[in-house]
């Protein structure tokens, strides 16, 4: 937590919380993308969309039902919301809407 808070490290990069979604390299490889799980949801969105697809639309629809890429996620250790609910996103600015300190994601 004192690293974040003070921009240290892989912190001082991270863009987790509002970055611009236009191709690979607008996300890395430089890693501002702190979040591992949201990193690789975006680099197969990028090469998988359909024209005019948003990241959210992305993230409902694909993946087998064993496996989604929507992700469940534990928010806080209670509430319990697919990963889809966390994004916001704005032509190609993505606004990611929970601390990545307060999550677990679920794996199956």
């Amino acid at each position: 937590m004192q690293a974040r808070d003070k921009g240290l490290g892989v912190w001082a990069a991270d863009a987790t919380a509002a970055f611009e979604l236009r191709d690979q390299g607008s996300i890395g490889p430089e890693g501002e993308l702190v979040l591992p799980k949201l990193f690789r949801r975006c680099s197969d969105y990028l090469r998988t969309r359909a024209r005019g697809e948003t990241l959210v639309h992305w993230l409902k629809t694909h993946g087998d039902p064993d496996r989604p890429e929507d992700d469940l996620v534990v928010i806080g250790g209670r509430t319990a919301v697919r990963l889809s609910t966390l994004v916001e996103q704005r032509r190609n600015e993505i606004a990611f809407m929970a601390d990545l300190l307060d999550l677990v994601f679920v794996e199956k």
